[in-house]
């Protein structure tokens, strides 16, 4: 049997890989989406410049 300190710190853990993996998806999500917002003002600005 587990004390209950060692369960108090084993979940501890378990809910800070989940808050990281929760970080780690949302980076992830922005730099998808602001990495195209990005790649369409780069397009926008050399058509600019082209025509």
């Amino acid at each position: 049997m587990r004390t209950t300190l060692e369960l108090v710190q084993l979940h501890s853990q378990e809910i800070h890989y989940v808050i990281m993996k929760i970080e780690q998806d949302k980076i992830a999500i922005a730099l998808s989406t602001g990495g195209s917002l990005w790649r369409t003002k780069i397009l926008h600005s050399i058509t600019r410049v082209l025509t």
